[in-house]
Parts: structure tokens; sequence; C-alpha cells
């Protein structure tokens, strides 16, 4: 659900708020419906993946602007520098779009330590036939 479908569906004064005011800024960056449609894609689960989701799609709206941009101008100095920006902000998506993954899958990382002894030496690495 989006974070407005959860206000309305589990009314509380203080999300339904801060619901407004996500979307109010989203509209305002001109990403209303991108957002909405990105936090729904993903399935965001709370306000934090909301806002990422959020994020995501201004990057990607700006990172497209940016490099359509540079395909019309004829300054090869300009050019270059608006491919700069859109690639910049195309890092910045992938960037946030793994921090989402992280988000959505608890991304805890185990390291297990095995100590080996055979025939009185430790053994460092994959121990086989």
């Amino acid at each position: 659900m989006s974070g407005l479908e959860l206000a309305l569906k589990e009314p509380d004064l203080f999300d339904a708020e801060v619901t407004i005011k996500r979307t109010d800024l989203a509209e305002k960056a001109g990403v209303f419906e991108m957002a909405i449609e990105a936090s729904e894609s993903v399935k965001a689960k709370n306000s934090i993946q909301r806002m990422q989701a959020h994020q995501l799609a201004l990057a990607h709206k700006y990172a497209m602007e940016l490099m359509a941009d540079a395909s019309k101008q004829r300054d090869p100095i300009f050019k270059v520098k608006l491919m700069n920006c859109s690639a910049r902000l195309m890092e910045t998506y992938s960037k946030g779009a793994l921090a989402l993954q992280r988000l959505q899958s608890g991304a805890r990382q185990v390291v297990q330590v095995q100590h080996v002894q055979i025939n009185g030496q430790a053994v460092i690495g994959n121990v086989g036939r």
C-alpha cells in the first residue's frame, strides 16, 4: 500500500499528516505519480522505505531530463556537463536502490569463523580431500 492508502485504511493523525507532507513534497518536485507508483512497486512497508522510493523517483526523473537536455545541446562543454550531472544522478539512483533493497531484506552480514586443526596444524581456507 502507498502511504496515502495506508493512512486512509488505518487512520492515525500523525501518520496522515506526515503522509500529506511527503506527498506535497513529491508534488512540488514534479514526481507525485512516479513517487506513489514507485512506493507501491517496491511494496514499501514503512515511511523510510516510502521516502527512499520517492527519492528514487526524483533521481530517475531528473537524470532522464538532464540526459534529454544534453542530447539537444550543440555546445560540447555544456553537453558534457549535463551528461556528467545525469550520470551522477544515475549512480545515486543505483546506490539508493541498493539501500532500499537492504532496508527491505534486513541485510544482515554473518561472518562464520572456524578453527580447524589437522595433525596439530591450523588450516586456513577450504579443507577437502
